[in-house]
């Protein structure tokens, strides 16, 4: 197998500040940059050990447009654009014995990789989705509290959109039913709303806490269902403690210990693609050496 790697250089997620940040998230489109080091590329490669880790990598890359440099009444017709153009980066050197990272830049990255996944020829229905975050980012544009896509790109995969030239990317929805949120969820009204509405499964550190074997059960339980598992991981889902280089440090997030044992099964899981977001290395906290 060959792991291929997507720099996703993306900030066009963040037309505004995150809610309740006092600055923009200038820097999290290098994030790719800062985390496909030298260092850590080196250890993947003297890290294959069986046939099942990738024994080489290839790198391909996509930067999206700056917000700032895009007009208001040209915003969504060129997010779109640039949204499928990087799906059909991801297609074109793609294949069955590649493992498809995609790592970013902010969290709208997961769309065109999702996008690339179903163009692919995976059915809508046989996508399981797993999602480590501590926000929902499901809301409708109409509710978001910023107006930034980054809130926002899981609900046109699950649901009707209204932002035109974005629903038009995802003629076929994906079940609810086959999305899991893992984190300790800081919502806003409209998600509230939608998840509780269709019954969308959730992990909190609580609910590992209270009873981590039933958990572990239930999150077997959910992987097996899938012939493919998109798993997408935006690092906030981490305590601000070991994760402070991000847009929205968490301040009661997840910690490694806890969500390793879900890692492990996925890792059993046997096809899947992956998203790796908003590491900022600007931000105060980030590290060199990994």
């Amino acid at each position: 197998m060959i792991i291929h790697f997507f720099k996703a250089k993306s900030r066009i997620g963040l037309r505004n500040k995150p809610i309740h940040q006092k600055e923009f998230n200038l820097g999290v489109e290098d994030g790719s940059d800062y985390m496909l080091s030298e260092n850590f590329l080196n250890q993947l490669n003297h890290n294959s050990l069986d046939d099942r880790t990738p024994s080489c990598y290839k790198i391909s890359s996509f930067r999206f447009p700056k917000p700032e440099d895009i007009g208001p009444l040209q915003f969504n017709k060129t997010l779109a654009k640039s949204v499928d153009h990087f799906k059909e980066i991801i297609n074109q050197t793609n294949n069955d014995r590649v493992i498809q990272v995609v790592i970013g830049g902010d969290h709208m990255v997961v769309l065109p990789s999702i996008l690339a996944d179903l163009a692919k020829g995976i059915k809508p229905e046989d996508i399981g989705l797993i999602h480590f975050d501590s926000h929902g980012d499901i809301n409708l544009s109409a509710d978001s509290p910023t107006d930034n896509f980054h809130g926002m790109y899981l609900r046109p995969l699950f649901d009707k959109f209204d932002i035109p030239e974005i629903e038009a990317l995802v003629p076929n929805k994906i079940p609810t039913k086959n999305l899991l949120m893992i984190g300790n969820l800081d919502l806003d009204q409209g998600e509230k709303t939608f998840m509780a509405n269709n019954a969308i499964k959730t992990i909190s550190g609580l609910d590992i806490e209270n009873d981590r074997a039933r958990v572990l059960e239930e999150f077997k339980v959910f992987v097996s269902q899938f012939s493919h598992l998109h798993i997408s991981f935006d690092i906030d889902c981490l305590d601000k403690s070991i994760a402070p280089a991000t847009g929205i440090p968490a301040e009661n997030g997840l910690f490694l210990e806890e969500i390793q044992p879900l890692l492990e099964v996925i890792k059993e899981h046997g096809q899947f693609s992956f998203d790796l977001c908003e590491v900022n290395p600007k931000k105060r906290g980030s590290r060199t050496n990994y």
